[in-house]
């Protein structure tokens, strides 16, 4: 440690004292004789008001220089945490949109089948309700011609209780024929 104050006037080499002296390539360029040298602790007591005075000037312009680094580092960390942020959520926009467009895709397939399904599905009615008719008309012509066939039934029964009847009776004796008068 050390301590020193330059002399007031130019003088380069003092006859008794201290002096800086500056070399290039071997060669004295400059020299200044200094007013003061302390080595050592005793120099401490001696500086400590500038180092007090440093201290300050050093925590009134370092505290808020150091806010600002602070705060900068904080926004830009903020700032890349909020585009990682916003990449993040624009991956999972155009992934959800591609999900979208597959589903409407296969929305659009469905709606098409659909219309395919309801028009087979109309013609297999309109085929339907003409076997239906069909079915109608040929069960009234049955059923017409159950009553038919219950008649005829009827009929036959009748007739042959009619011809159980005659056989019993035995066979019909001959009516005389009347030839009537005869027109010659």
């Amino acid at each position: 440690m050390g301590l020193f104050r330059m002399a007031l006037y130019d003088s380069e080499f003092p006859e008794n004292g201290y002096s800086l002296v500056y070399y290039r390539a071997g060669k004295v360029v400059n020299a200044t004789a200094l007013a003061m040298l302390k080595t050592d602790w005793g120099i401490v007591w001696q500086v400590w008001p500038f180092i007090e005075l440093s201290f300050l000037i050093g925590m009134t312009a370092g505290y808020p220089l150091g806010e600002v680094a602070r705060r900068k580092y904080a926004i830009d960390r903020a700032s890349r945490e909020a585009l990682l942020q916003g990449e993040a959520l624009l991956d999972e926009a155009d992934r959800k949109l591609l999900c979208v467009e597959n589903t409407l895709r296969e929305a659009y397939a469905q709606e098409a089948k659909v219309k395919r399904m309801q028009e087979k599905l109309s013609v297999e009615q309109h085929e339907v309700y003409a076997m239906q008719m069909t079915a109608q008309t040929q069960m009234m012509e049955v059923a017409g011609l159950k009553k038919g066939v219950d008649y005829l039934k009827n009929e036959l029964a009748k007739a042959e209780a009619k011809i159980q009847k005659l056989k019993r009776r035995g066979p019909p004796k001959p009516k005389p024929v009347d030839f009537g008068p005869r027109a010659g």
